[in-house]
């Protein structure tokens, strides 16, 4: 039987000319311009909110203590003649927030990157904080301070809780919660990411306006906008607002002024 063999033509395989692929390269290239800026808009945007979270966990732990304490705000000191000498704030919230740190954990000036004690720290840390896990200090680094309460005037500072570097018995003291007349409008803690702020140090632990003053332009001290933060309020809300705003109605200059008298930085009002 004679085989009839029909000529197939070849199948033509799809290819790009040169331009084609030029063309395509081009519009990916216009794509990820737009996308890119969206992304990283979006990952900001976590990191703020996680920063929130961190704000409103540390506020459960905060009222947890003060439930202990008769109300009072944790204080600091450097008497080293007292048995809680050394103990940051967060050192003495370990106790609330699952840490669980021994007294001689508490008395370590700040916690270094692979130590046990530093567990847990992350609650402690703002993740746009542009210094990172690591402080100046080496040591773990902690992007809050809690809003200080001077004693040598009395219109200055008028916070929660008095300098940690205090060597006067008569003046380590804090501010009971329930004396703060306007809770929703009184700053409790902000965001503070100087370069020695330290988890379970003393360095930094709380913070005036005259701190935020000397930041006013250097941008990798505002961890989000320039210059918003996070701010803890005594009753317990977090409101991310601008600097300037905290100082809205008192009649100061919120970038020269240290009178804090009838700003959010006012717990006595």
């Amino acid at each position: 039987m004679t085989k009839i063999i029909l000529n197939r033509r070849p199948q033509k395989t799809a290819s790009f000319s040169l331009i084609e692929l030029l063309v395509v390269i081009a519009i990916v290239g216009i794509l990820s311009s737009f996308l890119l800026p969206v992304l990283a808009k979006a990952r900001a945007s976590a990191k703020r909110t996680q920063c929130t979270n961190n704000q409103k966990q540390i506020a459960t732990v905060i009222f947890m203590y003060l439930e202990d304490n008769e109300g009072y705000y944790p204080v600091s000191h450097n008497i080293s003649t007292q048995v809680d000498y050394a103990w940051s704030w967060d050192d003495k919230l370990s106790d609330y927030d699952s840490r669980n740190l021994s007294d001689v954990d508490k008395s370590i000036w700040g916690f270094d990157v692979d130590s046990e004690q530093a567990s847990g720290s992350q609650l402690y840390r703002c993740p746009s904080d542009a210094r990172g896990e690591v402080s100046a200090l080496d040591k773990i680094s902690r992007s809050y301070s809690l809003n200080q309460l001077y004693t040598f005037t009395s219109w200055a500072g008028r916070g929660m809780t008095s300098n940690p570097w205090e060597t006067d018995a008569d003046k380590v003291y804090s501010r009971s919660y329930t004396d703060v007349n306007q809770a929703s409008e009184s700053i409790a803690m902000a965001e503070n990411p100087y370069d020695n702020n330290s988890t379970g140090h003393q360095s930094r632990a709380v913070m005036a306006v005259e701190n935020i003053h000397a930041k006013q332009g250097d941008k990798s001290y505002w961890s989000h906008d320039l210059w918003k933060s996070n701010y803890l309020f005594v009753d317990g809300h977090v409101s991310y607002i601008y600097y300037p705003a905290t100082y809205q109605g008192s009649g100061s200059d919120p970038w020269s002024s240290t009178d804090t008298r009838n700003t959010l930085w006012d717990c006595g009002k």
